[in-house]
């Protein structure tokens, strides 16, 4: 598709310069608008660059959010878990108090 554009722009070129003489204006003109697709298709890549750089990074601090909070979470449940137990022992120590 570009490719074909460029083609035509050259095609253009020979004709206005055949019909003009201006071969060399007709030439230029086809070097600057060249030069501005080359201009804007390196700012159209850098901008998808960006954007795909946020992406990762927004993914990896989901990533990291969802470990901490599972880190989080496996703490809580061991410290429940021991303090379960120490309960326990402690009803344990209160009915053999009692029974002594």
């Amino acid at each position: 598709d570009e490719v074909e554009k460029l083609k035509q722009k050259v095609a253009r070129c020979f004709i206005l310069a055949s019909m003009s003489g201006a071969f060399n204006d007709a030439f230029a003109q086809l070097k600057k608008e060249t030069a501005d697709a080359d201009k804007a298709a390196v700012k159209i890549q850098a901008i998808q660059r960006g954007k795909n750089e946020r992406a990762l990074l927004e993914k990896q601090r989901r990533e990291e959010s969802a470990a901490a909070l599972r880190i989080q979470a496996i703490q809580r449940g061991k410290k429940e878990r021991l303090q379960v137990e120490k309960m326990k022992q402690e009803e344990t120590a209160a009915a053999t108090r009692i029974q002594a």
